[in-house]
């Protein structure tokens, strides 16, 4: 054997091996360490343990972990502050981060007292994290963790949420409820959705949010329950025409301008209602364009227009002479669509 020996355990699979903590950080300086920089220490802990010395720069840190690039450079000058890290250059320029043995360094007097009476996060604005903030936002990612269980939350939802923090200003709690909002709703369509299906979903909703207005809980959950009294006035109006499935997308459009561009109520939209036995959302829709074309606004308004007299004979299928012509002409028109799409196939 040879006189001077190295040694090196070969890891052939990073995400196999084993990275251990001192108890010491744990009870020391974890408790009160913000999220982000706990997660910056303990991937290059992990990268220490690797058997291989490993090139990354903080580019490659903050993809792999879901922070932007400040993130990790703050949490590297954090680390280094409390002393849990040295940061050596080289001639060359290059970087090596060197971790610290914690419990050799508190029997040797050097670290003797809790993190908390040696050094203050850094301030918020100073290029460094808001320990509060950060705080919210390891709640946040834990309380979205829970609802996946056992499986780890995907890392391209975890992007997404930081997206939503940082591009969109949504806050911590937001996030929170619109993930659970999106994840909620796709369990109840009973299909199952892939990752990237998943996150066009809460990136969908996200996007409608931000357009909204939408940055705290209470704007979320404003939007929530006006969605929520949307669905039941879509309900309510299907229930009335005899309809038992939920409305498609055209049709939550043509409703959705009765609420928002006619700005009529359910009065208004019951009494149309009442004046046709046709079960179709256009042929309704005709009647509030044309009461919104007058200029009527409430249940009074429309009582100076007489309704159409029904036939005794035949009173269930007796309309509105005009709204008939406009039923018959939108009929014509479906079944021309529905010729040029068969056409297509």
């Amino acid at each position: 054997m040879a006189e001077s020996l190295t040694f090196q355990y070969d890891i052939q699979i990073a995400d196999l091996g084993v990275t251990l903590v001192e108890n010491s950080f744990i009870s020391l300086y974890m408790p009160q360490m913000p999220g982000d920089v706990l997660k910056v220490y303990l991937f290059g802990l992990r990268a220490c343990r690797a058997g291989k010395p490993t090139a990354v720069d903080d580019a490659l840190i903050a993809e792999s972990l879901g922070l932007a690039e400040a993130d990790v450079a703050a949490a590297w000058q954090y680390l280094k502050k409390i002393g849990v890290i040295d940061e050596l250059t080289d001639a060359s320029g290059a970087t090596r981060i060197v971790y610290q043995q914690i419990a050799a360094r508190v029997l040797g007097g050097e670290l003797d007292t809790p993190i908390s009476d040696r050094e203050e996060p850094p301030a918020a604005g100073q290029g460094a994290p808001d320990d509060e903030r950060q705080q919210r936002i390891a709640v946040m990612f834990d309380k979205i963790q829970t609802m996946y269980g056992s499986k780890p939350m995907p890392k391209s939802v975890m992007l997404a949420c930081r997206r939503f923090l940082t591009e969109y200003g949504f806050e911590p709690e937001t996030v929170f409820d619109l993930v659970a909002h999106a994840l909620d709703a796709i369990e109840k369509k009973g299909q199952p959705f892939t990752e990237r299906q998943t996150v066009s979903y809460i990136e969908a909703i996200a996007k409608d949010w931000r357009d909204r207005g939408v940055v705290t809980y209470q704007d979320a959950e404003t939007v929530l329950r006006e969605n929520r009294e949307r669905k039941k006035a879509y309900r309510a109006i299907f229930d009335y025409l005899g309809v038992t499935r939920k409305p498609i997308g055209w049709e939550a459009e043509m409703m959705d301008a009765w609420f928002d561009d006619f700005h009529f109520d359910m009065a208004v939209i019951k009494e149309a209602l009442s004046r046709t036995t046709t079960p179709n959302v256009r042929y309704v829709n005709g009647i509030l364009k044309r009461w919104h074309e007058n200029g009527y606004k409430t249940p009074d308004d429309i009582k100076k227009e007489q309704k159409p007299r029904k036939a005794k004979l035949q009173p269930e299928i007796e309309q509105d002479p005009w709204l008939s012509a406009q039923y018959d002409a939108l009929e014509a028109e479906s079944m021309a669509e529905m010729i040029e799409k068969a056409k297509g196939n």
